[in-house]
């Protein structure tokens, strides 16, 4: 990162596989800043890697102070502050995190939106040589709408994929297994967002019989192992557990509705060996540290190759 910097790469990025440890390469890059006076600054969009930035930080470096700006949370003068994209998105709230030395935008694919363009721009990050330095770490450096990343990162600087991690032994090797479901209709799916409509998809899956199909290969592939389910909707979310669970696996389900402690619990719960399969909509795929999660069940047709990654890379620790 220091070298792109001084050849004028204002703003790089590097790109791992997930559980590859970006999160703790982070932590080290925050840590040297930190030594410099500056303080380092943490961006994330979920409260998931918001937690687990804290976590790795605090672990890495023990004697610096941590603080965590989101929502009713404003402890803005710690060494390290690790924020909430949609908190910083306001701009009384950016203004209160000064010195800034160093940004870090985690799953940085996101970053095309106007509140990212704002949030670099306020730590002078998009021009001229007196902001903070920038860096941008994601396992997927592509969006399926089309959207320019390089409007915002100059340089991918350092990057590995998934075959080289496997062949090096940094991640488990893979085996795939298609089921048929053969009363899935996608005729009628349409495309949303670069990738098929996840409305679509839901309906399609609710009209057929996918959910016991999941069930029974699950139950023929993987009776014994822990794994996470990814849906394309609340409700064929819940439909599946009920599948598994009708099956006799201890399955529970997760989506962006379920109460924060009540999400904990059942995380709590799935590391502990309680619950064996985690279904959920929209809530894993992206910074979720379940190392004890060996099966990812693809229960939502996709066309992305990146979500398609962030998925599978759930199981590959």
């Amino acid at each position: 990162m220091r070298e792109a910097h001084a050849r004028g790469v204002r703003r790089p990025a590097i790109v791992l596989p997930t559980g590859s440890g970006k999160t703790v390469i982070l932590g080290h890059f925050v840590a040297e800043e930190t030594e410099h006076g500056k303080r380092s600054l943490i961006i994330a969009h979920r409260n998931e890697l918001i937690r687990q930035a804290v976590n790795k930080v605090k672990t890495i470096a023990p004697h610096l102070r941590v603080g965590v700006v989101k929502a009713n949370e404003r402890q803005a003068r710690a060494d390290v502050i690790v924020a909430s994209m949609q908190t910083l998105q306001h701009a009384k709230r950016r203004e209160e995190i000064k010195d800034v030395g160093l940004v870090i935008i985690d799953e940085c694919h996101h970053s095309v939106s106007q509140g990212y363009r704002d949030i670099l721009s306020h730590y002078g990050c998009m021009d001229g040589q007196d902001g903070a330095l920038t860096l941008g770490v994601t396992a997927t450096m592509g969006r399926g709408d089309g959207a320019r990343l390089g409007e915002i990162w100059q340089d991918v600087v350092y990057r590995k994929d998934i075959g080289w991690m496997i062949d090096e032994g940094y991640l488990c090797p893979v085996r795939g297994i298609r089921v048929q479901v053969v009363d899935l209709d996608l005729n009628k799916v349409g495309k949303s967002g670069g990738d098929l409509s996840k409305g679509d998809l839901g309906k399609a899956l609710e009209a057929s019989l996918a959910p016991e199909a999941v069930a029974k290969a699950y139950r023929e592939h993987c009776a014994d192992l822990q794994g996470i389910l990814f849906a394309p909707t609340k409700v064929t979310a819940h439909m599946f557990a009920d599948a598994l669970v009708a099956d006799g696996f201890a399955a529970a389900t997760v989506t962006d509705d379920t109460p924060d402690r009540e999400r904990e619990q059942i995380l709590n719960d799935f590391r502990a060996g309680r619950v064996q399969i985690l279904s959920n909509c929209s809530v894993f795929t992206e910074g979720t540290d379940l190392p004890m999660a060996t099966v990812a069940v693809i229960a939502r047709p996709t066309t992305s190759a990146t979500l398609f990654v962030q998925m599978v890379g759930r199981v590959l620790r």
